[in-house]
């Protein structure tokens, strides 16, 4: 049984930056359901749940889901999955739901933002153990956008926020500049809870990414404990659920620490899902599981048939 992750879903082409930080555009998106429809079993998330606590999965089993609950995914990939009748399954960061006309930009957006409004030809990266690179053109802008990202994702809380704010002044872009771009832009837009709710009214399964998408092992015990209990008090206050998911911020081991898992299991969650590929069987642990992109899932045609 497959687990299949999204992030954000556009009806425009996509440049450089949004093929580096996965969004996709709905016509592709709508191809790829079209395969799954065919060639899997697409099911619901409680569905898989059930089908492995009675040891019974569907080898050609696919759930499909999306983290970060941007408005993308209400507005162009629910109309696609309707039209192929698959479930799916959004997980929110509960302090960027959108209010309103507008939500705090996500830490790692940002970033992008800054990158991508930048005049500057190149960036000392020195409080990154780094060195100055050139951010001359689009191409290695990205490059660097995404090298700082996955130094920043593995830096203990304080140090990160730290950095992040020396990162938009060698930038030269202030958070107010960023968020003022990425109100004006849909791609850095997330639902708002009626927009959720809607989605449920839809069947559609909502879960907990934390309240901030933070680097889990990175956060003190007393931070780790308002991530994981805080979005799902947040969830059962504004939409009433009981059967709650949860997806590890980023989802690697690193990310992960060894502390998360149980304290979504004692939580009440229904399960915990990582970014670490692979086959969901009867040996994984519910709060472990496996889950990839479509792209990691290339090979998945040829193992549902062994």
């Amino acid at each position: 049984m497959f687990i299949v992750y999204y992030h954000n879903v556009l009806d425009t082409s996509l440049d450089k930056f949004d093929k580096r930080c996965s969004r996709i555009n709905v016509e592709s998106f709508a191809q790829q359901m079209q395969y799954f429809a065919t060639h899997f079993n697409p099911i619901s998330l409680e569905t898989m749940l059930s089908q492995l606590s009675v040891g019974n999965p569907d080898k050609k089993g696919v759930v499909i889901t999306f983290d970060d609950a941007y408005y993308g995914v209400f507005a162009h990939a629910a109309p696609v999955l309707k039209r192929f009748n698959i479930p799916a399954t959004v997980f929110v960061v509960t302090n960027h739901v959108r209010s309103g006309d507008s939500a705090p930009l996500l830490h790692f957006d940002e970033i992008e933002v800054a990158f991508r409004l930048t005049k500057l030809k190149a960036i000392n990266l020195d409080f990154l153990n780094g060195e100055v690179v050139p951010i001359d053109s689009k191409k290695v802008r990205v490059a660097c956008m995404k090298s700082v990202k996955r130094k920043l994702k593995l830096l203990p809380e304080h140090q990160r926020e730290s950095c992040h704010r020396i990162l938009l002044n060698r930038l030269k872009i202030s958070q107010e500049e960023a968020l003022a771009y990425g109100q004006t832009q849909e791609k850095f837009q997330t639902m708002s809870w009626d927009e959720i709710r809607s989605l449920m009214d839809g069947e559609w399964t909502i879960g907990a990414h934390t309240r901030s998408h933070r680097t889990l092992s990175q956060l003190s015990d007393a931070d780790l404990e308002r991530e994981i209990h805080g979005s799902l008090e947040d969830l059962q206050r504004e939409l009433g659920l009981t059967e709650i998911p949860f997806a590890y911020p980023y989802g690697e081991k690193e990310h992960i620490g060894l502390k998360a898992p149980e304290l979504v299991q004692q939580a009440g969650y229904s399960c915990g899902l990582t970014t670490q590929p692979g086959r969901n069987s009867l040996s994984v642990d519910n709060f472990l599981l496996h889950r990839m992109t479509y792209t990691e899932l290339g090979l998945a045609h040829d193992l549902a048939k062994n």
